[in-house]
């Protein structure tokens, strides 16, 4: 599902957006999905979230959660 163009060219690519409606304490599962459609990132960002995510995993994940 696409936004209508009348819509998408009201964004300001400057402004940061967010999703303040959910409550992350009920959420089971969380996940980062970022993307190119209506952000820009800087390189600094993609090594930032790998470090990130090696963090969360290796220190607040139990091993055997991460064991195939």
């Amino acid at each position: 599902m696409t936004a209508p163009s009348e819509i998408c060219c009201l964004l300001n690519p400057e402004a940061i957006y967010a999703n303040n409606e959910i409550i992350l304490p009920h959420v089971e599962v969380h996940g980062l999905e970022y993307h190119y459609v209506l952000a820009q990132y800087t390189d600094v960002l993609h090594s930032k979230i790998f470090s990130a995510t090696c963090d969360t995993l290796t220190l607040q994940v139990p091993r055997e959660d991460l064991e195939i």
